[in-house]
């Protein structure tokens, strides 16, 4: 998120009239330079986690670790910036779902499988749609600055209606995965978390571009 806020800010995304940004550089409460330095410690310390990682698990936990790094600097940092290439939710998904939840499992139990995959999928689904919500909310501005984001390239209306399929399937697939007994029935009780998915339908239906 550090690293985010410096590109996004440095390439034009965030600016004073915009609403996706947390404002701590556009209202100059902190220097660029020092969210970047921020940001980039952060990643140090996930190093020299992974690297004692590394020393007790094995080669599986560098894979891991290194896309996760890579995936998260170059979301926004040049010269990949996948997140204004139309590739951030499916990336997302993937790191943040499948290679998160796999490197759990795997210091856990010492082994891969596909387990941990299956049941990341709802998990995924759902942070990939709170990328997605953003970017339905900054449709226009990104339009304007010119980035192409998925919302971007589908339009208001069309993202909306994935935007609300993004989250009716992630509800699917736990329900698929508690059939299949792949997750257990306890897994069900993610089902109580409906009433506020049914608040934001409600808000999406609600809003425009322009809100």
């Amino acid at each position: 998120n550090l690293v985010s806020e410096y590109y996004d800010l440095k390439i034009g995304a965030d600016t004073k009239k915009t609403f996706g940004s947390s404002k701590i550089l556009v209202d100059e409460l902190m220097s660029p330079a020092r969210v970047l330095r921020g940001g980039i410690l952060c990643f140090v310390l996930a190093t020299l986690i992974g690297v004692y990682l590394f020393s007790q698990f094995g080669v599986v936990i560098v894979y891991l670790g290194l896309a996760g790094i890579f995936g998260g600097f170059f979301y926004t940092a040049n010269p990949v910036g996948y997140k204004y290439r139309a590739l951030g939710e499916p990336l997302v998904f993937t790191l943040m779902g499948p290679l998160m939840v796999l490197g759990a499992y795997f210091v856990q139990t010492r082994t891969v499988a596909w387990t941990p995959v299956w049941v990341s999928i709802p998990i995924a689904i759902l942070v990939a749609a709170i990328l997605s919500a953003n970017n339905l909310r900054d449709i226009q501005d990104d339009v304007n600055a010119g980035f192409n984001t998925l919302a971007s390239k589908m339009g208001w209306a069309s993202f909306a209606k994935f935007y609300k399929m993004m989250l009716i399937s992630a509800y699917v697939v736990m329900i698929a995965l508690v059939g299949l007994k792949i997750a257990p029935i306890w897994a069900l009780i993610t089902l109580l978390s409906i009433p506020p998915v049914l608040k934001l339908f409600k808000t999406v239906g609600e809003a425009s571009p322009s809100t």
